[in-house]
């Protein structure tokens, strides 16, 4: 596994069946760790450097830890990110030490650090919030996903999910609150619905870029987002952005 100067899980271009690795081609800012249209499933990240010896011993560990607990909860995301590749995104993520684990429960950004001399299976499951589980008789996890804790406590949201709240808060004022009535909108209605666009661009963080993309395809089709809801939810569809399921945390 040591033979590629980025990657550990990915040394020869080809994924492990049971680790994804973040490419670079792939961008800084996936949306297991920000934002985006739908809510991601639990999931287990390592933060790692392909020249950390540590790391390079604890790569088997790992990838056998993803093979066992997706072989029990398909659901289960095991994702691995090479500092090296992806520097501005760990530093984003305040990564000090090499490998650091992170575990987060389904729909939540709230990461819950682990560590990788006592991680096990049932620790897995546990972190990620798998109570009451049963198994099977091929080992799968028979379990109601009303005793997966998916639910963060606002005191222990984090910036993502402020992101998170944000953006689809965004998509249901222009699904909602901008034609009140028949028609287009009048003079004074466009010109205040620019001006809040142009204001949401410079003051939104730039992590939020799928947001940004949606605000600038708006200002720049604006004659025709002007004309009706129907022709405004075409312009949020042509950005990726297909019915939102509203989810707030």
């Amino acid at each position: 596994m040591g033979g590629n100067e980025l990657y550990l899980y990915n040394p020869e271009g080809e994924q492990q069946p049971h680790v994804h690795e973040l490419l670079q081609s792939e961008g800084d800012h996936p949306s297991f760790l920000f934002e985006g249209s739908s809510s991601p499933g639990p999931r287990v990240i390592e933060f790692y450097a392909p020249w950390c010896p540590h790391c390079q011993h604890y790569a088997p560990r790992f990838i056998e830890l993803a093979r066992k607990v997706i072989a029990r909860e398909p659901s289960v995301e095991f994702h691995a990110i090479s500092c090296v590749a992806h520097p501005g995104l760990c530093k984003s993520q305040n990564i000090s030490s090499y490998p650091t684990l992170r575990l987060f429960r389904e729909g939540s950004y709230e990461k819950i650090d682990a560590k990788t001399n006592t991680l096990n299976v049932d620790e897995i499951f546990n972190g990620l919030g798998f109570t009451d589980r049963h198994f099977d008789k091929d080992g799968h996890i028979t379990v109601d996903k009303k005793t997966i804790a998916r639910v963060v406590p606002f005191r222990s949201h984090d910036v993502h999910d402020a992101w998170t709240d944000a953006a689809l808060s965004f998509l249901f004022a222009l699904k909602n609150g901008i034609f009140m009535t028949n028609g287009p909108l009048g003079s004074k209605e466009a010109n205040a619905l620019k001006e809040w666009l142009l204001l949401l661009s410079k003051s939104l963080p730039h992590q939020m870029n799928r947001t940004h993309d949606l605000i600038d395809s708006v200002l720049k089709n604006y004659d025709r987002a002007t004309i009706s809801q129907y022709h405004l939810d075409e312009i949020v569809k042509e950005v990726g952005h297909s019915e939102p399921v509203y989810r707030w945390r």
